[in-house]
């Protein structure tokens, strides 16, 4: 082994670990953490035993978009064994409400309180808190709090939800549309104008959620001798919760300890900070006792963040040929009640326009999107971030157009995919491909299926009135993000991701 490759492994002898690694690439790995979790060995957030723990239990709001005109919880008090009943006044003195800031131009930071303050902007958002010896009486007492509202006009549809009559959700930004962004390489119009061949359709993603196996849950125990906080929870992102804590209770880094068990499942949906792991935590905290919170199912379909819902009216122009000459995009996407902390609302719209030319060359580009905010639970990461969107975008009008040019899907894409002698190859948006296989990857994929042998025996079934299909797909995902570009809580400066856009900053912000 050459000393430049020894340098590249750190290590001598790394000839064994490059062996081993080659070894393993293409084979099946057998995974080391089912006997455990078979036989019931796992240990989840709900299973940590904390003696003399409170348990709480939220009362949610019932309304879309409404005012908080007054709440009265003496007869929840009332209630034997209940310990405590904190709403976001009594909250006002232990900690401040975070932001997921960007600087992103004509991006809108909007204030999280760990319980909602002054007004409710969806259904399920939670409103008081309730402290007991255990859950049964914690939920009895929820049912004798009395809320009164003052509804307020309700945004649903996201197109909508831009017009200037439409009512705002958080009136301190002016406007629904909390990021806005667009990439543009050459003139679309003309393009499009021009092109003999043009295809496009509107594309309507609904919203959905993750219902991971395990709901969220957590556990915040508080040492008074050490003034260190220890909070179990249910994430993905044990690192960036504890950063947001340490900053949100003003306590040195030491201090605080996050601690991700075993995880039911998560999908994006456990990647976020909720207001529920914040509220157990300062109360442990002000209280000097552990404090724990487990979801049920409902308040987890209801309040956990929800996967993507966009619009997409997307068009593609081609040659006589076949090859691209012009993509167009036009995207709102509903981003619900709240920029989602840390990542903001810009995280899964901006990544539909980023990523929509895909692995093809397409000289002419105009992406243009908002995120938009309505009376919903927020949106958050969920499997794939942009990519599922963009890629099913790409590759529906890939295949309408090979239709309308008679043209074999599979060969249509080889004329348009980036070829190996393109690398690197810096996509309209700022995406730079470094190195990636994407024709070798389409033609590999089909001889190993026998794609013309397929074809032929399609054609046959269609001429005894059989209907068979044959799908194809192609995309490109991005590899190698660092932790750098991913940030943490307190970050003062501000990553780029491929796509040139700000990813966001994790500060924490003051209405005070």
């Amino acid at each position: 082994m050459t000393d430049g490759r020894q340098r590249a492994f750190g290590v001598e002898g790394a000839d064994v670990g490059l062996g081993l690694r080659s070894k393993n690439i293409g084979a099946r790995v057998k995974r080391v953490e089912d006997p455990r979790l078979l036989t019931g060995q796992g240990s989840f957030t709900a299973d940590r035993i904390v003696p003399g723990a409170l348990h709480v239990a939220f009362r949610r709001s019932d309304h879309a978009h409404a005012l908080i005109a007054s709440i009265s919880t003496s007869a929840a008090a009332e209630v034997p064994g209940v310990f405590a009943i904190y709403t976001a006044q009594d909250l006002h003195d232990l900690v401040e409400p975070v932001r997921a800031s960007s600087r992103m131009k004509n991006y809108h930071a909007t204030a999280l309180y760990p319980l909602a303050r002054d007004k409710v902007r969806y259904v399920g958002e939670p409103v008081v808190a309730v402290l007991a010896e255990n859950r049964y009486l914690a939920e009895d007492a929820l049912d004798r709090i009395e809320i009164a509202y003052e509804p307020l006009g309700t945004v649903i549809d996201p197109e909508m939800a831009v017009g200037e009559d439409a009512p705002l959700l958080h009136e301190e930004a002016g406007t629904n549309v909390l990021a806005m962004r667009a990439f543009a390489r050459g003139d679309v119009g003309a393009e499009m104008a021009a092109a003999p061949v043009r295809v496009g359709a509107r594309f309507r993603f609904h919203r959905k959620t993750p219902v991971a196996i395990e709901n969220r849950a957590c556990v915040a125990e508080y040492d008074r001798g050490r003034r260190s906080l220890t909070l179990t929870v249910s994430t993905q992102i044990p690192g960036i919760i504890r950063d947001v804590l340490v900053d949100l209770l003003r306590v040195p880094g030491h201090s605080v300890r996050v601690v991700a068990p075993d995880v039911g499942g998560g999908f994006g949906g456990k990647a976020s900070i909720y207001q529920e792991e914040i509220v157990v935590s300062v109360l442990a905290r002000h209280l000097g006792r552990a404090v724990r919170w487990t979801g049920d199912r409902l308040e987890d379909l209801a309040s956990t963040s929800h996967g993507f819902d966009e619009i997409v009216d997307a068009e593609l122009a081609l040659d006589k040929d076949g090859r691209i000459l012009a993509l167009a995009a036009e995207v709102i996407g509903d981003i619900g009640a709240y920029s989602i902390f840390p990542w903001t609302a810009a995280l899964e719209p901006v990544q539909v326009v980023s990523f929509m030319p895909g692995p093809y060359r397409v000289p002419t580009y105009h992406g243009h999107v908002r995120a938009v905010s309505t009376c919903k639970a927020p949106t958050g990461p969920y499997r794939g971030v942009g990519r599922p969107i963009s890629t099913f975008v790409m590759e529906r009008l890939i295949d309408m157009a090979a239709r309308h040019l008679a043209i074999d899907p599979m060969e249509l894409r080889l004329r348009n995919l980036i070829r190996p002698e393109e690398f690197p190859y810096k996509v309209a948006s700022g995406i730079v491909w470094d190195r990636s296989g994407f024709v070798e990857s389409l033609t590999s994929a089909c001889a190993a299926i026998g794609y013309a042998k397929l074809r032929d025996e399609q054609a046959k079934a269609r001429d005894e009135g059989r209907l068979a299909g044959i799908g194809i797909a192609t995309y490109a995902e991005l590899t190698g993000i660092g932790s750098r570009n991913i940030g943490g809580a307190g970050h003062a400066d501000q990553h780029r991701d491929g796509s040139g856009h700000d990813l966001p900053r994790l500060d924490r912000g003051s209405d005070r």
